[in-house]
This record gives C-alpha cells, structure tokens and sequence, in this order.
C-alpha cells in the first residue's frame, strides 16, 4: 500500500475515534507573541498525545478468518455503543472503502 494513503487512512481512522480537548486556541490578526507561543504549545501538546495514543493497524483488507488482532484497541470503545459513524470517503479512495468493512465486520463479530 502506498506510504502516503496509509498515512491518510490512518489519520482518518484516529480523527474518526478520537476525542481530544485540547482547549481554544484562536488565530487572529494582531496576536501577540504570547499567544502566538500558546498555540505552538497547544499544537505540540495535541501532536504528543496523537503520537501517544496511536495504534498500528496492520491491514485495511477483510480477510478470511481475520481475528482483527490488530483492531482489539477499538474493543473497549465499541463495546457499548448502539450507532457507530465511519464518515464518508472520498473519491479515489478504495482503501478508506476496505477499512470500513473490515471496521464493520469487526463490529459484527463476536469479538466487540
């Protein structure tokens, strides 16, 4: 799989299933040095905790007999949910396509 479409997907998948409060962080015209050091922090606080949560996902392909070893880090955050959304891809992105119905299949699986 090419590097670049697993960074997005990737990327995706964290966005989709994360929940992060950093806190407000305004761009404006006219800040001031201190604001402008606020959000670099923030931005480096958010970068920290993005690299520190992540988990490897080793495929986007649904195979045959697929334990989804590599998914078990979405068990406890799927476990008592009722309506999951898995956003909308865009075009000429089949891999985002594939890691949905591998999502889905994982979800209908006795596994979660």
């Amino acid at each position: 799989m090419n590097q670049l479409v697993r960074k997005v997907l990737l990327s995706t998948v964290v966005c989709s299933f994360s929940v992060m409060s950093i806190g407000p962080v305004a761009y404006m015209s006219g800040s001031t040095l201190v604001d402008q050091k606020n959000t670099i922090s923030s931005e480096l606080i958010w970068k920290e905790s993005v690299r520190s949560n992540a988990n490897t996902i080793t495929s986007i392909n649904a195979e045959k007999n697929d334990q989804y070893s590599d998914l078990m880090f979405l068990k406890p955050i799927l476990t008592d949910k009722r309506i999951v959304s898995l956003g909308e891809a865009s075009h000429g992105t089949s891999e985002y396509n594939s890691m949905k119905v591998r999502l889905v299949k994982l979800r209908m699986s006795n596994s979660t």
